[in-house]
């Protein structure tokens, strides 16, 4: 994994998410890329930090299963989330006669949600620093950004596109984290308790 890439494309979003934008937008790294070096190494941060804090913090009179429960959780939330979102953009787009664009819809959510992922990091470590979430909501400007990175796009459209990218993840990511945490508690007090 590179790492340096990592921290360059965090550091860069969050100073100048714009002109990051326009480097993105050129093509520098292709989706495969983009999910073995950036989304992936965040991904499974998050989950080692789900797995830990479960683990050492938060629950520590349960089985150990828990934390790994929970890190799976968190893996297959984020990875539904993105994969789900890149998908139903494309459908999304189509209707609203935007050109459809796989590569886009993944660059936007997996840049967008870098900020949550990043706080998700430290307040599953630590249960206590929750409300570095709050953190999280920069995200939304790295989703405006990329639309306004987004070329052959009427503003109206764009506004259009940002408020239902918006209402997409929040439901994805709402709909999707309450399957998993059903299905995992179920899975951990049925097998494990």
């Amino acid at each position: 994994m590179d790492y340096r890439f990592l921290y360059r494309r965090i550091k860069s979003l969050t100073v100048d998410p714009i002109r990051e934008w326009d480097s993105i937008m050129a093509g520098d790294k292709s989706v495969g890329d983009i999910n073995r070096l950036f989304l992936l190494p965040l991904v499974i941060m998050t989950s080692i930090a789900a797995f830990l804090g479960t683990l050492f913090f938060t629950h520590s009179g349960l089985n150990p299963m828990y934390g790994v429960l929970a890190a799976v959780k968190t893996f297959l939330l984020y990875y539904t989330v993105v994969y789900a979102f890149t998908w139903l953009y494309n459908f999304v787009s189509g209707y609203m006669d935007v050109k459809k664009d796989h590569e886009f819809a993944f660059r936007l959510i997996v840049y967008s949600i870098s900020p949550l992922l990043i706080c998700q990091i430290i307040s599953q470590l630590f249960e206590s620093l929750i409300f570095v979430n709050i953190l999280a909501f920069y995200g939304f400007y790295f989703c405006w950004a990329g639309l306004l990175a987004y070329p052959d796009i009427t503003d109206k459209k764009r506004f259009q596109l940002f408020i239902v990218s918006l209402i997409l993840f929040l439901v994805l990511f709402f709909g999707v984290g309450r399957i998993l945490s059903t299905v995992s508690d179920k899975i951990y007090f049925t097998l494990f308790s």
